[in-house]
């Protein structure tokens, strides 16, 4: 049973319910002041708190999606087999059948695979849109499969790639605006940026430590570009929390590889929940300094900042980077009133986001075919 299965919530919320109501039953019957019958009340009182906080526990891990399986919970690392990028090969029917059909009747893929570069093995999400999927089962010629976008989707520390399937419920929003045209045909990709049992890398490459940016801007992309035979051109990504940072940070830093990036109640200086040596941070801190870079060198691309007003923890921080960003960068708002720091807050935006994103990918294609054509 995973950390994240309904029946595992289910199995705890019941052994809860019996404890709680078992206690009460028997308590007149533990009523005593000899040491056994103090000892029993203690630990029966013990048992029923831990179970009722594991549960809880349990309940809020699955709304907000902080960890994807038992072993990230207690920080040991599992690295399952895992495709290296020199073996890859195009998508199969087999592959398609194997993966979980969503309402619309695209796919969600999930791999393991190791990055040639970043040496970083991790898990991937992908999220094909039904178009997709048809042209793989009529064995469309692979030129095909070019019309498709790309966008990573990161998560937040702790998170797991699959938060904006269930926490965020993405799916339902990014089929739909491609069903209406509000977005051209695009595929998802939601990569593992937690990749250090319970350490915070902040998307970064972590001097003598994990190359975040590396995986994140090469090794996955690389990937799913062989794998999908998908046409190469720059990217969207966009996360939430410590995904906002990332997202802003990878658009700024790599613009060759990312068109757009939409950061959502994110912050726009490293903040390390669990620090490095000091030497480190500093030295991170130095290269990653995307203020510097948006307000005096920024690049052509487009940024879109999500606020919400009642966040204490980013919006003042939100606003003045907003001030701060020049151009060439082409950058747009999206302000939340009532609504704070949490997933509720952010799922009511999404129709808005993949249509932001549906525009600058289409305003990308026509700019690249004129181009071309000139």
């Amino acid at each position: 049973m995973g950390i994240m299965s309904q029946t595992t919530l289910c199995i705890f919320g019941g052994l809860t319910l019996v404890a709680f109501i078992g206690l009460i039953v028997k308590w007149d019957s533990l009523t005593g002041s000899s040491v056994k019958k103090i000892s029993i009340r203690t630990s029966s009182l013990l048992l029923v708190n831990f179970l009722f906080i594991f549960t809880l526990g349990l309940a809020l891990n699955n709304y907000g999606g902080f960890y994807g399986s038992w072993s990230e919970l207690v920080g040991i690392q599992q690295v399952v087999a895992s495709v290296p990028e020199n073996s890859i090969v195009p998508i199969t029917k087999a592959e398609i059948a194997a993966g979980t059909i969503t309402p619309d009747g695209g796919v969600i893929l999930r791999e393991v695979i190791k990055g040639e570069k970043s040496g970083i093995a991790g898990t991937i999400l992908t999220v094909l849109p039904s178009s997709y999927v048809n042209l793989v089962q009529s064995n469309a010629d692979p030129k095909s499969f070019r019309i498709f976008h790309v966008m990573q989707l990161l998560s937040g520390f702790p998170g797991y790639p699959s938060t904006w399937i269930h926490g965020m419920n993405m799916v339902k929003y990014f089929e739909h605006q491609q069903l209406i045209g509000a977005m051209p045909p695009t595929i998802a990709v939601l990569p593992q940026i937690n990749v250090l049992p319970h350490r915070d890398t902040e998307c970064l490459n972590v001097p003598n430590g994990p190359q975040i940016e590396t995986w994140l801007s090469q090794d996955v992309i690389d990937f799913e570009k062989k794998h999908l035979n998908l046409r190469d051109e720059r990217w969207g990504v966009a996360g939430y929390s410590t995904g906002g940072w990332c997202s802003a940070m990878l658009t700024l830093k790599d613009p060759k590889v990312f068109l757009a990036g939409a950061s959502i109640a994110g912050y726009f200086e490293p903040q390390f929940a669990t620090p490095f040596p000091k030497a480190s941070m500093a030295e991170m801190a130095a290269a990653y300094n995307i203020k510097a870079i948006a307000a005096s060198n920024p690049p052509t691309v487009n940024l879109l900042l999500v606020n919400s007003l009642r966040d204490a923890s980013t919006n003042k921080e939100t606003q003045n980077f907003y001030s701060l960003l020049q151009k060439p960068v082409k950058k747009s708002e999206i302000t939340l009133v009532n609504s704070g720091h949490n997933l509720k807050a952010w799922n009511k935006i999404e129709p808005e986001l993949f249509q932001w994103f549906g525009k600058v990918f289409k305003e990308e294609r026509i700019s690249t075919s004129k181009k071309l054509s000139a």
